[in-house]
């Protein structure tokens, strides 16, 4: 399109695949490549940075272990050469390298712009990014995705994946995680410097040679407007209205098998 543009990746880069060294080369090259372009850190950078910095033997022993069994971690250090030898966990960081440690710590925590703010997973109504708790931003939360009111600009996020499988739009936020790893969709936010906003999404068959990508409008939720007067006047009769559960106005009927009744002794 001949324009001027930076990219802005919005965290869990690695964790989710066989491929995580490879997609941490494409962030890298990304930055490197592109000024202005930034990677928002998410909960799976997080722990890995956590993961490094632990001086406590068995606390970071913990950690190893959690991020290797339930978080992906496994084959994250397989991409980067790890063949399963004890000895060899030691050594994370120079496994990982000096190049894609060092970028995950110049990674942010949020990205501001004129009309939208770019975060990980969630933001907390009422507060300015920069008075943000980190891990309110890394960790989607209920509070957030039934917030219905502004949260000053337009929420760019990720976290939980759309059921829909598209990039569904909100009044007051955009989610963009696709579920690459599961639906093999990836998807972006073309934002333009005016406010308006494309969606870009590439599906990856198990045998395509290329992925299809299409572009389209975010989706927009549908959410039912109540009927309005007119349509409530013509509508058909729908019978009685309901009577409540604790309504009694009869006597209800016993059940069961009525007790047997002896008959009188008469004694001559």
């Amino acid at each position: 399109m001949s324009i001027t543009y930076r990219i802005v990746f919005i965290g869990d880069i690695i964790d989710y695949g066989p491929n995580s060294k490879q997609a941490m080369d494409i962030v890298n090259e990304t930055l490197k490549r592109l000024p202005g372009s930034e990677l928002i850190l998410g909960d799976h950078e997080v722990h890995l940075l956590r993961l490094l910095d632990e001086v406590e033997w068995n606390e970071r022993q913990k950690l190893l272990i959690g991020w290797m069994d339930k978080m992906g971690g496994s084959a994250t250090l397989a991409s980067y050469g790890f063949n399963g030898r004890p000895e060899e966990l030691g050594h994370i960081k120079q496994m990982i390298g000096r190049d894609h440690v060092a970028m995950l710590r110049r990674a942010s925590r949020y990205v501001e712009l004129e009309r939208h703010v770019l975060v990980h997973a969630a933001l907390e109504p009422g507060i300015a990014p920069a008075d943000q708790r980190p891990e309110r931003m890394i960790f989607s939360n209920l509070s957030f995705v039934t917030y219905k009111d502004s949260f000053g600009k337009t929420v760019v996020h990720g976290g939980v994946a759309s059921p829909s499988g598209t990039v569904e739009s909100f009044p007051n936020r955009i989610a963009i995680n696709t579920g690459a790893h599961r639906k093999r969709i990836l998807s972006a936010l073309h934002i333009d410097p005016r406010g308006s906003v494309w969606a870009i999404s590439a599906r990856l068959g198990r045998n395509d040679p290329a992925p299809i990508v299409t572009d389209y409008p975010p989706r927009r939720k549908a959410i039912p407007a109540p009927p309005s007067p007119e349509e409530l006047a013509t509508r058909a009769p729908q019978g009685p209205p309901r009577r409540p559960t604790d309504y009694v106005d009869h006597v209800p009927p016993r059940r069961g098998r009525p007790p047997r009744r002896s008959r009188p002794k008469v004694k001559p």
